[in-house]
């Protein structure tokens, strides 16, 4: 009885272990794509260094002549990388004094190294000053006139990313409250203890609302999102119900992929205004 409780617990403990150094593979799916895909005709690719690793990010429309008065970043989910992004902003009809910068994580599209909470923070730490210079800005100015949409994961790099650099404006997509929320959803509440990614849309949020800059937040998400479902929305609205800079739009008859195609014109009208 002894002997088989100690392989129970020996085995317990192995998944513990495996799931904490693999847990990387079951929150990121990087996607890569060649040099010769289509969508790199209409984009400026620029690399930079991050963490020893190069690092790839698109700028739309490529080759821009004078500093933009508008950027807006672009962060996709766990499963997208940022050429998917290209029928967006080529749909929405820029304004002259506006620019979109398509952001690949590590890992992902063209950029090397593995994504984790902290390497992303890093990678677009990193490319801050390098977008800046190449749209004739300097870093204050960029950080004053970035905007930041974001799906899924990507809405937590863009809230995270809002909060930790001054962007006035966010648009979430599908977002979750906590990292450890879904987490628990997924593997349970004890293997959750166990999480080495934090992504805390909560306390981003919090950080954000208190930004002098801050002006607003859109949140939009499918009612039939199986994945993060409509109610994590709905709890970092109540968090933030004080304030007048937060709404949220709920989509019905959609669910968590198919999301962006839906409300690309809201989206679009939202950028373009």
């Amino acid at each position: 009885m002894k002997g088989t409780l100690i392989v129970v617990v020996g085995i317990f403990f192995l998944f513990l272990l495996l799931f904490y150094l693999g847990q990387g593979k079951l929150i990121y799916f990087p996607q890569r794509y060649s040099s010769s895909s289509k969508e790199l005709q209409s984009v400026e690719m620029i690399s930079y260094p991050s963490g020893g690793k190069e690092q790839k990010l698109f700028l739309y429309p490529p080759d821009r002549l004078a500093p933009p008065n508008e950027v807006w970043w672009l962060f996709g989910g766990n499963g997208s990388v940022a050429l998917n992004w290209v029928d967006l902003v080529g749909a929405a009809g820029l304004r002259e004094d506006q620019a979109f910068v398509l952001f690949d994580y590590p890992g992902y599209g063209l950029s090397e190294g593995k994504p984790t909470d902290q390497t992303i923070a890093r990678s677009v730490d990193a490319s801050l000053p390098v977008v800046a210079k190449q749209l004739g800005l300097s870093e204050a100015e960029l950080k004053s006139r970035s905007r930041s949409i974001g799906h899924s994961l990507g809405a937590a790099v863009a809230l995270d990313t809002a909060a930790r650099h001054g962007f006035p404006e966010v648009v979430m997509i599908s977002p979750f409250t906590t990292m450890k929320a879904m987490a628990k959803r997924q593997v349970g509440p004890v293997f959750a203890l166990f999480l080495a990614h934090h992504y805390d849309n909560e306390s981003a949020l919090g950080r954000w609302l208190k930004l002098p800059v801050a002006e607003s937040l859109t949140i939009f998400h499918g009612e039939r999102d199986r994945i993060i479902p409509v109610s994590m929305s709905r709890e970092l609205v109540a968090r933030g119900a004080d304030s007048e800079k937060i709404s949220m739009i709920p989509v019905p008859e959609v669910g968590h992929n198919d999301i962006i195609m839906r409300i690309a014109p809201a989206v679009v009208e939202i950028v373009v205004k």
